[in-house]
């Protein structure tokens, strides 16, 4: 299935699915992440890159790799429409491209199993 990719550009956005979403952990981003029962095929994406990583520089460095990541591996190999936010690590800057990949791919398989738990644990309730 293939997904229309889009950027979440307003603050209030970035805001609900931090504060109201799921999360994922890996070693160089955390993954916020809220599902989309709306438009199933949607997928709306934010990237933030705080001072901790460093000047501006490293940050749009960040910003750039975790791009380039959605385009490779997220878009490819998702199943169920979300909105998500990547926030960066300092470790992003250390890590090579392939094993990024990997985590990114990890963090897919998490918030899928996630999601499908949570929807059937809804379904159950309801």
């Amino acid at each position: 299935m293939a997904f229309n990719i889009q950027r979440l550009k307003k603050s209030l956005d970035f805001k609900k699915i931090t504060n109201g979403g799921l999360k994922v952990y890996s070693l160089s981003f955390l993954l916020f992440y809220i599902p989309n029962y709306e438009d199933l095929r949607a997928l709306k994406i934010g990237f933030t890159a705080s001072k901790k990583i460093g000047g501006a520089v490293q940050r749009n460095r960040c910003k750039r790799i975790m791009k380039s990541l959605v385009t490779d591996v997220l878009s490819k190999n998702i199943t169920i429409s979300f909105h998500c936010v990547m926030v960066a690590k300092p470790s992003m800057l250390i890590i090579p491209y392939s094993k990024l990949e990997k985590e990114v791919m990890f963090c897919i398989k998490r918030m899928e199993k996630s999601i499908i738990s949570f929807d059937t644990y809804a379904q159950k309730i309801a």
